[in-house]
This record gives structure tokens, C-alpha cells and sequence, in this order.
């Protein structure tokens, strides 16, 4: 989807910074705050990293970014698209979004249910050694 498309259909303003951050995710792949900030003064950009850490919390609230923890320790964020899973390489930590049939939660309707639980989002990573790592093992 076109970057100012995205921006005005979830209400927000167009900036250079904000267009910038969402240029960056064009390559469908997780990136963490200092990636981003690094990204976007490799564009030209100077911002600080307080901007930066702004602009993923205006995106966020937007639904246009969403976070996820692929380690349990570090965020990364990604654009809310499709619902689908990560394969993500315990070796070389690249990870590949893959899609799934239907959410993840449909899997556990029934203890879903008998718990009351509402579901807002679900995600399923799964580990293991990409190609190019399994190779060189």
C-alpha cells in the first residue's frame, strides 16, 4: 500500500519522518527502535531518538505498526497487515513472516471459551535454523 495512503486512511498526518519510518518496513521484516532511527538518518533525516520512539508510539495507537518480542527481551515492530506467524533463525536471528489459514486463536477456541477470554491479537514464532544456518552446521 502507497505510505501516504496508509498514513491518511488511519487519520494521521503526513510528515517526512513518519514517511520515512513506514519506507522502511516496505521490506515486510521486523526492525527494532535503533534500527529505525538508524534508517531514517540514512535518508537524510536527523531526528532524534525521541522522535523516533513518538512516531512508533503515534503508529501504534494508529494500528499501522504493531510490537512484537521474538526473544522475549527486545521489541521490534512490524506493519499490521495479514495475520501470520514469524519462522525466526535462533543462529543468525533472521526472521521470515509466513501466513497462516486463519488466527492462530481459532486453534484453541474451546479453553478460549470455557476461560471467557477475549482475544485481541495473537502470535506464534517459531524457532528454529533457516536455510543458509542448517547448511552450515
Amino acid at each position: 500500500m502507497e505510505i501516504e495512503k496508509l498514513l491518511k486512511l488511519n487519520g494521521l498526518k503526513i510528515t517526512a519522518i513518519r514517511k520515512a519510518v513506514l519506507f522502511l518496513f516496505t521490506d515486510c521484516r521486523p526492525l527494532s527502535a535503533v534500527e529505525i532511527l538508524n534508517g531514517v538518518q540514512k535518508s537524510g533525516l536527523s531526528p532524534n531518538k525521541s522522535t523516533i520512539y513518538r512516531e512508533i508510539e503515534t503508529l501504534q495507537r494508529a494500528g499501522v505498526i504493531s510490537p512484537m518480542s521474538l526473544d522475549g527481551k527486545n521489541t521490534v515492530y512490524e506493519l499490521c497487515s495479514h495475520h501470520h506467524h514469524h519462522l525466526v533463525c535462533i543462529n543468525c536471528k533472521s526472521v521470515k513472516s509466513i501466513s497462516c489459514k486463519s488466527n492462530c486463536s481459532d486453534n484453541f477456541s474451546p479453553e478460549i471459551q470455557n476461560n471467557k477470554f477475549e482475544v485481541v491479537n495473537s502470535s506464534v514464532n517459531i524457532f528454529g535454523y533457516c536455510a543458509t544456518c542448517k547448511e552450515g552446521k
